[in-house]
């Protein structure tokens, strides 16, 4: 992934997600390093830090976040943080050369590390002493106890963790990242506990409470659901470490714990979650009556579901965990049979057309793709897939009229990918194609169409376009004055106050007052310091009236 062209890598909400942060100014602040190393800081519930080293080409060697996002490569902080970065660069001219910035600070565990038993001690316990949640943390976590402490113990700091978060009844978005990371600790207790079945109910009890916290925790950023996932990891490695210890009777009591947990009331509603502890129980396949019993478990699923889209997808889960066990427990031809019966579902099309395209049988790739997206065809996403693998077919066999139309079909659905073949095809002809491209675009019937619109002018660096984008969409002047001021000085300084002028009218508490400011300090490096004093002169006069505003502006320099 490169720094110029990162867009074509990340999944579409996360891109817009992060660019909204991006836009909205959340990049607080960055550290430059030796060899390309940046640390960004990105203000969201709380501020985290983005860590990206690129190397001299640009591309993203490395990338992390501290947020607990876990369901892609990455964050919406991380989105953020390179186009922050990619505009920083473009900006300072100073492409990706290694140059010396700043010293690393300490980290808190080096400083720790310089001290003494006896003053670490003090310092725990003076910290304890003061925060009896950190207090009962620190017990639940090191202290050795019986079994039924061990489990009391991360009961009570469940408890403990709920109040501390909860207020009225609820855990708002704000908070809902420390509470679920504060919760996780309890799953990472039940990893350290040497009796499995007592580890296993640990895991069972904070997984009940993880599940249920879909009602009272504001969910938006996914952390409930990256506590349930984490939980469940930790069920599977249980199961995993005691398999390759226990005796088979011992496994066998482990893998009926699990199976009967799976049945639980909290499941009804969470396939997904059932899933996750069926296969926790398939790791124990090893043994043919397990596995049987296993195998006869999903069947008994499998006729309970209705026959419509709903049940759709946990039937298809069901089959690939039948699928799994052959694969790990049976023969290739019983593999290969398995999946052919199944093609009505997209997992498994998908199997059989990326082993033709293994094997060179392109025709056969083309005609389960087609056949995919007449079954699929009110299902864009699987659409798009189809496409994609019949597109790769194409490319293969060298037949450049498929792939020019089904290029465009594919740059159309939203995916950038496609540009550079489609401007391939139309070699000398690119000018005209490029503006009949950019006609077909202009309008702007989605939100995609509106990103490609916007990513095909940034990419051929069509300025003037870009002016009349932001031109239309004020908002964008924030990401986009330090490019077009020097080109276009009136224009953008036209259009960056009248969107201050726009964004002052509706303000009405301090946090906005303070982020009209931050954008008139931006305004200032484009427009110069004079326009910026008579743009707060006015502002001045025309909200008198709101004494917090003229407090905030009175503040600038």
């Amino acid at each position: 992934m490169n720094i110029r062209n990162f867009e074509n890598s990340i999944e579409d909400i996360i891109l817009q997600r992060g660019r909204a942060y991006y836009l909205e100014g959340a990049v607080s602040d960055i550290d430059e390093y030796d060899d390309g190393e940046y640390v960004l800081y990105i203000d969201g519930r709380s501020e985290y830090e983005v860590s990206v080293e690129i190397n001299e080409s640009g591309d993203i060697y490395s990338s992390e976040c501290d947020c607990p996002y876990e369901f892609g490569p990455v964050c919406k902080h991380e989105v953020a943080a390179y186009f922050y970065l990619r505009n920083m660069i473009s900006q300072s001219g100073s492409g990706f050369e290694k140059t010396k910035k700043k010293e690393k600070k300490a980290t808190l565990a080096e400083v720790l590390a310089q001290l003494s038993k006896e003053e670490l001690v003090e310092i725990v316990t003076q910290l304890a002493s003061d925060n009896n949640a950190l207090k009962k943390r620190l017990i639940m976590r090191y202290a050795a106890g019986t079994e039924e402490q061990e489990l009391e113990t991360c009961r009570s700091m469940i408890r403990t963790i709920k109040r501390e978060y909860m207020q009225r009844g609820f855990v708002s978005y704000r908070e809902a990242s420390g509470f679920a990371k504060e919760l996780s600790e309890v799953a990472d207790k039940a990893g350290m506990v040497e009796n499995p079945f007592v580890a296993l109910d640990i895991a069972f009890v904070l997984l009940e409470e993880a599940v249920e916290a879909f009602d009272y925790v504001d969910d938006s950023d996914g952390d409930v659901g990256w506590l349930v996932s984490y939980t469940l990891d930790r069920i599977r490695e249980i199961a995993e470490k005691e398999l390759k210890k226990s005796e088979a009777e011992n496994s066998k009591k482990l893998f009926y714990h699990i199976l009967s947990y799976a049945d639980h009331d909290l499941f009804e509603g969470w396939a997904e979650f059932k899933m996750d502890l069926l296969y926790s129980c398939a790791c124990f396949a090893g043994n043919p009556q397990l596995r049987e019993v296993l195998h006869q478990k999903t069947n008994s699923m499998l006729l309970l579901l209705e026959d419509n889209d709903f049940a759709r997808y946990e039937k298809e889960s069901l089959l690939k965990l039948q699928l799994y066990l052959i694969e790990t427990h049976g023969t290739k031809e019983e593999e290969q049979q398995f999946v052919k019966e199944k093609l009505h579902y997209p997992s498994f099309r998908k199997r059989l057309i990326e082993e033709c395209l293994k094997k060179g049988d392109y025709q056969k790739v083309i005609e389960l793709a087609r056949e995919g997206e007449r079954l699929d065809h009110g299902r864009a996403g699987l659409v798009k897939d189809w496409k994609t693998f019949r597109y790769a077919a194409y490319q293969q066999q060298g037949l450049p009229k498929e792939q020019k139309q089904l290029a465009k079909d594919l740059f159309m659905g939203g995916d950038f990918l496609y540009y550079e073949d489609l401007k391939k095809f139309a070699g000398a002809d690119f000018d005209s194609f490029y503006q009949r491209l950019k006609e077909e675009l202009r309008p702007g019937r989605d939100w995609r169409q509106r990103e490609l619109f916007l990513t095909l002018i940034e990419t051929e660096q069509d300025d003037q376009e870009l002016l009349a984008v932001v031109q239309k969409q004020p908002p964008l002047i924030e990401a986009y004055a330090d490019r077009l001021h020097k080109l276009y000085p009136d224009e953008v300084e036209t259009t960056y106050r009248t969107y201050i002028e726009a964004l002052s009218k509706p303000a009405a508490n301090r946090n906005r007052y303070k982020d009209i400011c931050r954008k008139i300090s931006h305004y200032q490096k484009v427009a110069g310091i004079e326009k910026k004093n008579i743009l707060v002169s006015k502002l001045k006069e025309q909200y008198r009236k709101r004494p917090a505003f003229l407090d905030e502006l009175t503040k600038m320099r």
